[in-house]
Formats: C-alpha cells, sequence, structure tokens
C-alpha cells in the first residue's frame, strides 16, 4: 500500500515479515512505542524500519555493558559483605565486653518484673480492705489506697522485687 508523499504503509503481518518478528510482536512494540503505526492497520514502512533498527541496535548496546555492569554489582556485592563482616565482628566484642545482652534474657527478667508488680498490686485488696472500711471519708479511703500502691512500686524499684544481681542477664559465651 502507498500513501501520501509516496510512503509505503504496510499491515502488520507485512511489516512482521519484513522485520522477521511475529506479528504479535509488531503489536507489542508499537504499545511499547518502539514502531509507529497510522490508523487501523496501517503502519509506515521506512520509519519503523528505522525504528527496529535503532531498537536493535539499543539492545545489543545493553548487552554489551552488561560485563561492565556486572563487574559494579560483584563490587557493590563484595562491599556489603565486608560490611556485614564488621557489623557482626563488632556486635561479637560488645557481647564479649558484656555490653550487649539476649533478647530472650531481657524478655524474661521484663517477665519476672511485672509479675511481681502484679503480684504486689493484686496483694492489695486483702491487705487494705479492713482500712479502708474504717476509713472516715472518700479522701482518706482514696489516700490509703494510693499510698499502698505507691509503697508497692516503691518496694518494686528499691529493689524487693527481682533484684539486679538475680535479675542480670549473663553474657552469652563468644562463637566463633
Amino acid at each position: 500500500m502507498s500513501g501520501a508523499k509516496g510512503q509505503v504503509f504496510l499491515t502488520a503481518q507485512q511489516l512482521g515479515k519484513a522485520l522477521m518478528i511475529s506479528e504479535r510482536r509488531v503489536q507489542q512494540l508499537v504499545k511499547q512505542g518502539v514502531l509507529y503505526k497510522e490508523g487501523r492497520g496501517r503502519y509506515p514502512f521506512l520509519p519503523n524500519v528505522q525504528a527496529y533498527i535503532r531498537h536493535l541496535r539499543a539492545q545489543a548496546d545493553k548487552t554489551e555493558m552488561a560485563p561492565h555492569k556486572t563487574e559494579i554489582i560483584l563490587e557493590e556485592e563484595k562491599a556489603r559483605l565486608i560490611k556485614a563482616q564488621a557489623d557482626k565482628a563488632e556486635l561479637e566484642a560488645a557481647r564479649l565486653r558484656e555490653e550487649l545482652i539476649e533478647v530472650e534474657q531481657v524478655e524474661a527478667m521484663w517477665s519476672r518484673l511485672v509479675m511481681h508488680l502484679r503480684q504486689a498490686l493484686l496483694a492489695l485488696p486483702g491487705r487494705l480492705a479492713p482500712q479502708v472500711i474504717t476509713a472516715q471519708s472518700r479522701q482518706e479511703a482514696e489516700h490509703m489506697l494510693e499510698s499502698a500502691i505507691y509503697e508497692a512500686l516503691t518496694e518494686l524499684a528499691d529493689g524487693e522485687g527481682p533484684t539486679p544481681d538475680e535479675e542480670r542477664p549473663q553474657p552469652t559465651s563468644a562463637t566463633a
């Protein structure tokens, strides 16, 4: 088919044969913006041949650049590995200096602390009921309760709960 100004138009099937690709691939390349389509089933021959050559050259350039990219990626991965090894060594040194403890040990210590707090708070009603019942006013009852709660919290803060020496997590042994 010919159009205005001597431009030749082909169908997708004809263009595919000329470029040695399938009709479906022609349509894909049009969607990708590589090839051009003017109207329904009209593909300008010369602009599409030139566009396809540019596309193939760009693909070839990417392939030629691949070894260089691989070297860059390899260097980046080596740097990440070296950093990870250095970070691991720093953590191990900190653990040996007893600056770090295991998460499980901290969780166990906090669990015991919370358990002691719970026990202290749950003991308050039985201990305070006889006193609160004899209170002369609401304010006096509130004051008794408040004092007992602060006393329980102070006991825990002063170490009458789990003691720091008993609860201090032990550092783990170093591994190579």
